[in-house]
């Protein structure tokens, strides 16, 4: 959990049925921490901090977390979101104030990063871009360009660069999030200012073509969207309307159908939202509204993709990002 106001990470463990609690001390970041994301062993968490770095920290077997050498790490300016490629070998970072995409090299035993040759990657100019997202087979980087209303695609070379497939792609208005179906088929954008979803299908080279059904409607200013490890839900943080939106896929065509129910009520202001790596429970960052209101809300997922809700915990002060780890050593 990153908590932007406060300056550091909380970690939590995940009990069987769903509860968190509080695991070691909070660890300091750099400068205003915006996102977080894990690699896919559960090793190593890295930290985009918005003063132009990258945390990296090793998982300790009770999930406590222990600085790399090195961190923090320097990226572009303003750096807003990290995303791990599923081999653990890349990280990408979106840099709104620079608009670029800073790329690394994960160290196999440490998880150092060290600059990929040619990095950073232009995304759109003025683009503004505030999330980066790896489809799951490891070919292709989207990020969400906040300014232009656009989606930047890339194809991933074999040393981890970035070449621009055919961008922009139009997305609504100020995107805010990015996320790729477990699949590899799909790619949905949370619009912050349009309140909606918008959806597309990926073609080979990486391109996307938006849905004929797109876009969806959210609930107030959407900050963050994510899909089950399933593939079957996608769900949104309604930072606006204090709620999440929950959406049904078709896994053929990615077109959406709002779950029985939803919107499901979270915490004050939610940011960010995750599912666990089983797919039973949703998580979300509440930023709330001072320091008494900045929490974690935890969910059960239903058969139908529907929440029904198990707790909230507290977190640090506004808190932004939350994610998930498989942790398995």
């Amino acid at each position: 959990m990153a908590n932007h106001e406060s300056g550091d990470v909380y970690g939590f463990s995940i009990a069987d049925d769903g509860t968190l609690l509080t695991v070691g001390d909070p660890v300091v970041a750099a400068g205003f921490p915006e996102s977080i994301a894990s690699d896919p062993l559960g090793r190593f968490v890295y930290v985009a901090n918005w003063n132009g770095t990258v945390n990296a920290y090793s998982i300790g077997i009770n999930g406590a977390l222990t600085d790399v050498t090195g961190s923090p790490f320097t990226a572009g300016l303003t750096s807003e979101s990290v995303a791990i490629d599923p081999s653990g070998m890349f990280a990408y970072v979106a840099n709104r104030d620079s608009s670029d995409i800073s790329a690394f090299a994960i160290g196999t035993d440490d998880g150092a990063l060290t600059p990929v040759a040619g990095q950073p990657f232009p995304a759109q100019p003025n683009g503004a871009p505030e999330s980066v997202a790896v489809d799951p087979l490891g070919r292709f980087v989207y990020v969400a360009n906040w300014s232009t209303n656009t989606i930047s695609a890339y194809r991933i070379g074999t040393n981890g660069a970035l070449s621009d497939v055919g961008s922009p792609f139009e997305a609504g208005f100020n995107p805010y999030s990015v996320t790729v179906d477990p699949s590899g088929k799909f790619v949905y954008a949370a619009n912050q200012d349009s309140d909606n979803v918008s959806a597309y299908t990926i073609n080979p080279d990486g391109s996307l073509t938006p849905l004929s059904t797109s876009p969806y409607t959210a609930g107030t200013s959407p900050k963050s969207v994510t899909v089950d490890p399933f593939g079957k839900i996608v769900y949104v943080a309604n930072f606006g309307s204090d709620n999440i939106s929950a959406y049904s896929i078709n896994t053929t065509t990615g077109a959406l159908t709002e779950v029985t129910h939803s919107p499901f009520n979270t915490g004050a202001n939610p940011y960010s939202v995750t599912v666990d790596p089983s797919g039973s429970f949703v998580y979300t960052a509440n930023y709330g509204d001072g320091i008494n209101a900045s929490t974690v809300s935890a969910y059960l997922i239903e058969s139908n993709g529907a929440l029904t809700p198990i707790g909230s915990y507290k977190a640090g002060t506004g808190p932004v990002s939350v994610t998930t780890i498989g942790i398995l050593q």
